[in-house]
């Protein structure tokens, strides 16, 4: 059976966020993230630990959509 992708995309988006989700458990439940190379995998984690250290609360949508239309 075939998902129709552009009937997913009509749908509200607590639905669409409410799939994505459930897709995202199901790859880590059968482990199949696991293609993932280690590099990336450290990378990712290294990324992550800066993000969670950081002071800093990062910029919303509306002022990094200033700073790009500067």
């Amino acid at each position: 059976m075939r998902t129709d992708i552009d009937t997913i995309l009509k749908l509200p988006i607590e639905e669409r966020l409410e799939i994505m989700e459930k897709i995202w458990e199901s790859l880590q439940e059968n482990n199949e993230y696991d293609g993932i190379p280690d590099w990336h995998r450290d990378v990712l984690e290294e990324r992550f630990q800066k993000h969670k250290n950081s002071l800093s609360k990062g910029k919303n949508w509306e002022e990094v959509k200033m700073n790009l239309l500067k």
